[in-house]
């Protein structure tokens, strides 16, 4: 699945898939086409229906810090603990920025496999 946040006066913490069946992220990749602020990072988490992705759990590995170089693709791993990188049906995937950003342009595409398969 992919998310894509335009440049934009203010960026936040969104939603922005919903997992119609058990899957399990397997990686994450993400660029942005300016570097963010100093400090500034973006985690991919999950989050049971009516939770805010704010208080969302992450299943990655890393977080992806956002003052890296622009246009550079920036890769991260599932969570190791399989049950934290697993999602249930319902779940929402979003992204969650460690403070508000503005105008860099984000996208981020997160490798899913149906639970079933592994």
């Amino acid at each position: 699945v992919s998310f894509h946040e335009a440049l934009q006066a203010s960026m936040g913490n969104t939603g922005f898939f919903i997992a119609p069946k058990p899957l399990r992220v397997l990686e994450a990749r993400a660029v942005w086409k300016t570097a963010f602020g100093a400090g500034i990072t973006i985690d991919v988490v999950k989050a049971a229906s009516g939770t805010d992705v704010d208080s969302g759990t992450v299943v990655l590995a890393t977080t992806f810090a956002g003052d890296g170089t622009g246009d550079t693709t920036n890769i991260a791993a599932a969570h190791a603990t399989a049950a934290t990188a697993r999602l249930a049906t319902g779940n929402i995937l979003g992204i969650d920025y460690s403070a508000t950003t503005t105008g860099v342009g984000v996208a981020i595409t997160v490798t899913l496999v149906d639970e079933q398969a592994i």
